[in-house]
């Protein structure tokens, strides 16, 4: 036990600090491990390299919890045990939350931001930066410490890197917060492994003319821009109630469907 390195067992006293367990393990334990093979150390350094800054997707601490109570476990008095057989197969859970996604995919994300108009009224730069975006929804999936907004928010994401594990996606309180914030988007553009090198080549370019550009336009057309970015982004189709966009697809007989209802109403299926 005395050759084994730093970390080697953790023993969180809760589901909630499986999380913190996992990132002491990755933080202490991995790089020193001398039962770990160099070509394991290699490949998890060059992921860890990678992973774009403030982009972890699903490796929040929400994800982890989520996962323990898919295997059945659960917090007790006497600290994490399982509630079930985790050799028996768990039915899928299906919640509401992925109801709200599947009507996002459908009458969310084909919303253009941009449109052929805006092209002469601002900087290629920008046009071509809001091309690379679609709107989306929030879901427990996004929810993290630096996001406490409610499922169904309205937001945009990248839609080269949409549904991967570190999917960026960007959640703007007003129009203000839109430009003021924009730089953010233009950054991970650059760093998202999922946009082709032409592509990004192509916004460098265009960024070295953003000044040049912009100096010609009329005086505010930036913000107007921004403005109307906005305004189809939560438009009254854009807004309307999550519960009022999946309402035809919870009512509807197809027989998927119904198994997704019988699902809900059993109180054997944890939806997470």
């Amino acid at each position: 036990a005395k050759e084994r390195s730093n970390r080697a067992v953790c023993f969180p006293f809760s589901i909630g600090r499986i999380y913190q367990s996992v990132a002491d393990i990755q933080r202490f334990h991995l790089g020193e491990c001398k039962m770990v093979p160099e070509s394991v150390k290699a490949k998890f350094s060059s992921l860890q390299s990678a992973s774009s800054k403030g982009s972890k997707g699903l490796a929040t601490r929400q994800y982890w919890v989520a996962s323990a109570k898919k295997l059945g476990l659960t917090d007790t008095p006497n600290g994490i045990r399982f509630n079930r057989d985790p050799a028996v197969p768990l039915a899928p859970a299906i919640s509401l939350d992925i109801l709200a996604q599947v009507a996002s995919d459908v009458t969310t994300a084909s919303r253009p931001l941009v449109l052929p108009e805006d092209k002469d009224t601002i900087a290629e730069f920008l046009f071509a930066v809001m091309e690379q975006l679609q709107p989306c929804r929030f879901t427990e999936a996004d929810r993290n410490k630096r996001r406490l907004k409610d499922v169904g928010c309205i937001g945009v994401e990248c839609k080269h890197c949409a549904g991967q594990v570190e999917s960026r996606k960007f959640f703007w309180s007003s129009v203000n917060a839109v430009e003021s914030n924009f730089v953010s988007v233009h950054t991970h553009m650059m760093e998202c492994r999922m946009i082709p090198e032409e592509t990004k080549n192509r916004l460098a370019e265009l960024k070295k003319l953003r000044k040049e550009q912009t100096s010609s336009l009329k005086t505010g057309s930036q913000k107007a821009f921004f403005a109307r970015v906005w305004q189809r982004l939560h438009d009254d189709g854009n807004v309307m109630p999550i519960c009022q966009e999946i309402s035809p697809i919870i009512h509807s007989d197809k027989p998927e469907i119904l198994r997704v209802r019988s699902n809900l109403e059993d109180s054997s299926v944890v939806a997470v």
